[in-house]
């Protein structure tokens, strides 16, 4: 409900997903936005509790599947990117699992760690510390081939899975009716950090890689193309 003077930005996940989730929205998703840049886009990490008698993704899909509904999945709350990379995951491995919601990804791992849930999918920055650490294992990120921004965690594909590619996405958007050239102004001014060491190590940082469209048309046009999946 800002003016559309090109000085209020929302950065989002995709609107679709939103459309997906909740019968009524109090806002159009695409009637009330307008594009500007995608910013980054990551992945999820695959993560089981130590005790689990699986040493690879195939085995995990093996297991869940000698075992449906036994294995209990830790999500970081009901349609967060968490959940919604392990609901695509059930779909695409052809398992289920029990789901358990925490308000968090960090209640999550804690249960994970602890043995009380089997399995989490979760972001990087929630998890990457207790990988290394050893209290938890990581199978594969959730994309179909492994992301820069995640050092040596096999990409789905390459772990197991075909025909799986779940990640999450963060772009700017401004009310809709904002002038052209402001929009063009505020996509090139994007463009330029994420191109930058530092905006790419930011993104890194959050377990992403920095992913700037070529123009705000290319990026509605993603968003377009992708509203479907969802």
């Amino acid at each position: 409900k800002s003016a559309p003077d090109g000085y209020t930005l929302l950065n989002s996940t995709h609107h679709a997903i939103n459309k997906a989730l909740y019968k009524t929205l109090p806002y159009d998703p695409d009637r009330d936005f307008a594009a500007v840049s995608r910013v980054a886009t990551g992945p999820m990490v695959i993560c089981i509790n130590n005790n689990l008698p699986v040493r690879s993704l195939k085995e995990l899909i093996a297991h869940a599947r000698a075992n449906p509904g036994k294995l209990f999945s830790a999500a970081a709350g009901n349609g967060s990117a968490p959940h919604l990379a392990a609901v695509q995951f059930e779909a695409a491995a052809g398992v289920k699992f029990t789901t358990v919601q925490f308000k968090g990804g960090g209640p999550a791992a804690q249960s994970l760690i602890a043995g009380d849930t089997h399995v989490m999918f979760a972001t990087s920055p929630t998890v990457m510390g207790f990988i290394r650490g050893n209290r938890m294992r990581a199978l594969a990120v959730t994309t179909r081939a492994a992301s820069p921004a995640i050092a040596g965690i096999p990409g789905a594909e390459e772990a197991g899975l075909s025909g799986y590619d779940s990640s999450f996405s963060f772009g700017l958007y401004v009310p809709a009716g904002t002038p052209r050239a402001a929009i063009r102004r505020l996509h090139e001014a994007a463009a330029k950090a994420l191109a930058r060491p530092e905006g790419r190590d930011k993104s890194a940082a959050q377990g992403m890689d920095a992913t700037p469209s070529a123009s705000p048309d290319a990026f509605a046009a993603e968003l377009r193309a992708e509203a479907p999946a969802w």
